[in-house]
């Protein structure tokens, strides 16, 4: 049974992720597109992630899923930093290569859906943040909606969204053309863990919901 609680909507300031995502983002960078690109990216887009957080939707401190929200604040700060100059096929090619290096995927083995147990807790973990928001009527319209099709059994991850606060502030603060290439990382991120993602919608490109199937890859 759900009990009420009291939760600060505002999603609170951390520099963790910049310090984390922002220096390996700076190396691909650099090492795809140039020095200077990369150092302009990177000095600009740190004050950027901080507004960024300050006007993001309030999702509510603590919430489980904030984690995607900060990743996507410091590569949407890292893109408007450059002004321009790194397209979304550039940023696309940069997040490839950050899912692609050894931390991330180091991470994902420990992760490895194939294995029932991980794909037991994964279901487990998504039930658990949409009850940590149902618990939360205050930021329950502001965060991330579950909707699930548990049919399978929990042989496979099967939800939906019919709403987005990463869309939300994409939209808010006109990164619509950037947006997309945020939604593909669910793709690589399902791919470093050995599953595999199908979906037919985002909210990203005007679908209804954004869809998730997760089930077992190579």
């Amino acid at each position: 049974m759900s009990v009420t609680q009291d939760v600060d909507p505002k999603l609170p300031y951390t520099g963790k992720f910049w310090a984390v995502v922002a220096p390996l983002a700076r190396h691909y960078i650099k090492k795809l597109y140039g020095a200077d690109l990369a150092t302009k990216a990177y000095r600009g887009g740190k004050p950027i992630y901080k507004e960024l957080i300050d006007r993001s939707p309030a999702i509510g401190a603590g919430n489980p899923m904030a984690n995607n929200l900060y990743l996507s604040c410091v590569i949407f700060a890292l893109w408007k930093a450059a002004e321009g100059q790194i397209t979304p096929d550039m940023m696309r090619e940069v997040l490839r290569a950050i899912f692609s290096s050894k931390p991330l995927k180091a991470m994902g083995n420990k992760g490895d859906l194939r294995k029932q147990e991980n794909m037991t807790k994964l279901n487990e973990t998504l039930h658990a943040n949409a009850e940590w928001a149902e618990e939360r009527p205050s930021i329950k319209d502001a965060t991330w909606d579950f909707n699930f099709d548990d049919e399978r059994g929990g042989t496979v991850a099967h939800y939906h969204y019919t709403h987005c606060p990463i869309n939300d502030l994409a939209r808010q603060e006109g990164l619509l053309e950037i947006l997309p290439v945020m939604c593909e990382t669910d793709y690589y991120n399902a791919a470093i863990k050995h599953g595999r993602l199908t979906r037919k919608h985002t909210l990203a490109e005007g679908g209804p919901y954004c869809d998730f199937l997760m089930e077992p890859g190579e």
